[in-house]
């Protein structure tokens, strides 16, 4: 399988100084702020965007009851009714992915786990295998594991052309280890550019935290996520469980 050639999207330096407690702290105000524009696009988007949507389906479901059914424009409604009902879908999934994810209940294992569930992945079988010793990681380690996870997925069900996505998330020593496969269509990871923002995110999110992710695929034969993300002592919040 060929591999992706060094990181897209490259993160700029980061500031060594500070002591490890704080460098954790900025971290977690960094990602925090992330997820917070992500909230404000999503209610953005359902106050803006999806309410005019709404509003063009009434109007075009208005004229379509109008019309007789030997209409001349007809066939032209119809169509235009179905990308506005498309459209509106493809908001709503992408609003439903902006939206922070409930990780402090059950643990990260349990999150992830409800992402078989996730109606947005509803045509997809996923296969999910989590060994995690710990119940709890910091915020910003569950978080960037869960957003790599769904985005991964999200990309086997958007461009894989397969309906199964095996997904194996295990701790190893002071590592997670995140694996996402597919047996799908594959690609060449080397003719990716910068616009694909899924693999560009999944990749500054690993590198945020001191980690690295690789896009193994090669066409017809499928494709390949790693991402290894250190937990060390400091990292891992060891409550019971």
């Amino acid at each position: 399988m060929a591999e992706s050639p060094g990181p897209m999207g490259k993160l700029p330096p980061q500031r060594r100084g500070g002591s490890p407690t704080e460098r954790i702290g900025e971290l977690e105000r960094l990602l925090k702020l992330c997820e917070r524009e992500r909230g404000l696009i999503a209610n953005e988007l359902h106050d803006g965007a999806v309410q005019e949507l709404v509003a063009a389906h009434m109007f075009l479901q208005s004229a379509l009851e109008s019309l007789g059914q030997r209409s001349p424009a007809r066939p032209l409604v119809e169509q235009a009714l179905e990308r506005v009902t498309a459209a509106l879908s493809e908001l709503r999934r992408v609003m439903a992915q902006t939206r922070l994810p409930a990780l402090e209940g059950d643990g990260l294992a349990d999150a992830l786990q409800r992402l078989k569930d996730d109606p947005r992945f509803r045509t997809l079988t996923i296969h999910m295998d989590v060994r995690l010793r710990n119940r709890h990681f910091l915020p910003t380690v569950e978080l960037a594991v869960y957003r790599i996870v769904q985005e991964a997925i999200q990309n086997v069900l958007k461009h894989s052309g397969t309906d199964e996505a095996f997904v194996r998330v295990t701790q190893e020593q002071d590592t997670l280890r995140i694996e996402i496969e597919d047996h799908g269509r594959g690609f060449q990871p080397g003719k990716v550019g910068k616009e694909h923002f899924g693999l560009v995110s999944m990749r500054q999110r690993a590198q945020l935290l001191g980690g690295t992710l690789r896009v193994l695929s090669r066409p017809g034969a499928g494709t390949r996520i790693v991402a290894l993300i250190p937990v060390r002592d400091s990292l891992v919040q060891t409550g019971p469980g």
